[in-house]
Formats: C-alpha cells, structure tokens, sequence
C-alpha cells in the first residue's frame, strides 16, 4: 500500500513541478507579437513637430516622420495636398492609433492636424479603395550612401529607408529592409523615381548590400532575388 502510495505521490510531484516554473515565466510574457514584429496598438493623442515629409516615388505624401520618433504612415489618399509642403519644425497634432513595431512607433488611422487645420485624416478609408496615383513619368535614379533610417508599415514591415542625403527608397513585395540593411549601411541603390518638394525618392529595383551582394527587386509581391556582383 505505502509503495502504490509513494509512485501517486511521485506522479503528483512531477506533473506539477513544471507548471510552477513556467508560471513566474508566464506572469512577465511579453504582450502578443503581431505579423512582422507588430504589438496591439493603441488610441493616442500627441502633439509634435515634423522632422520630414515621406513620399512615395510618384511624389505622393505616404507617412510624416514625427521629432518624438514616431511616424505617421498611411496611404496617399489619407493626405491633402498641402501636406507636400509641410516643412521641418512645424507643429501637428495627431490622434490615432498607435503600433509600437521593432523599427519603432507608427501611428495610422489618424487625424492631422496643423493649427487646426487638417493636414490629413485617415480615420474612415475604406480598405481595398483605390485611388489614382499621381501621372509622373518616373526617371531611372540611383544614389549611394549610409542608411539614417528605417520606416515600417504599421504591421512592422520595413518598406523604406532613407539615407543621409534624404534620398527615399522603397521596395514592394514581402521583403523587410530590416532582414537587409542597418542604420548606418552604406548601400548603392537604382530605381525608378523622381526629385520632389521632398527630395529624392524612387522605387528600389537594386540595392547593393555593404556585403557587395545585390538584391533585386520585382513590383510584384514576391521577395527580392539574390544576384552576384
């Protein structure tokens, strides 16, 4: 009897054991990670001073870096267009929703404003709407030097960066800039793009890794292909 006794005992023992470690382990998770690196976001109210206008390679403003870190991105449609000419140092105010993303803090679905008066409000666009870009014909355009920053979607997603010059660079597909490239990378980049308000900006076909490994670039929705120098 004890011996049938001290094997329930042990079978007790070992099924437990591991639920009490784990369960300190549990009470300091992190919060649940979202596709690309992406946390639950949040309704936030801020108020802070352009430090650049972003814009895609057609010259249509897609997102504001903010001086407090965070970026504004949502798509062309969701700005006026005044808002190409917000120049460095002005003030907005911005209220949406906030995706704090390893690349750093993104806010979409918001309002903008300057002085009261709306710069952009993406609040109500309706997913899947489109909207005729811009009639540019874009010119070949290449630049070369280090990597300032990198600028994610508000799923996480690394999709342009942009370089000590203010050249801007975005790729399309589902490749992260952020598996290629670090602040601080020289990289030679050539695309397709133009020279606006906001300066350079193209649409990467090739980026020259500091490596010399070359990433090419479709403007489907597939990766990069690796290429040799």
């Amino acid at each position: 009897m004890n011996t049938v006794r001290s094997r329930a005992l042990r079978v007790l023992f070992t099924a437990l054991v591991p639920v009490a470690l784990l369960a300190p382990a549990a009470a300091f998770a992190s919060p649940p990670v979202a596709e690309n690196g992406a946390v639950q976001g949040a309704a936030v109210k801020v108020t802070a001073n352009v430090t650049r206008v972003l814009v895609s390679a057609r010259g249509e403003t897609d997102g504001i870096v903010l001086s407090n870190g965070a970026v504004v991105r949502m798509p062309a449609r969701a700005f006026n267009t005044g808002a190409a000419a917000l120049k460095p140092g002005e003030a907005l105010t911005i209220e949406g929703e906030k995706l704090s993303t390893k690349s750093g803090d993104v806010i979409h679905k918001a309002l903008v404003q300057k002085a009261g008066v709306t710069v952009a409000d993406g609040r109500a666009l309706v997913k899947g709407q489109k909207r005729e870009h811009t009639k540019v014909k874009l010119a070949e355009v290449t630049a070369t030097g280090q990597v300032a920053s990198l600028v994610a979607t508000p799923r996480g997603k690394v999709d342009k960066l942009v370089l000590t010059d203010g050249t801007q660079v975005s790729v399309r597909g589902r490749e992260d800039l952020a598996s290629l490239v670090k602040v601080g990378d020289k990289v030679t980049v050539a695309g397709k793009g133009g020279t606006y308000t906001a300066g350079k900006s193209m649409f990467a076909k090739t980026i020259t890794l500091p490596s010399g490994e070359v990433k090419t670039f479709s403007h489907g929705r597939h990766k990069a292909k690796d290429t040799t120098t």
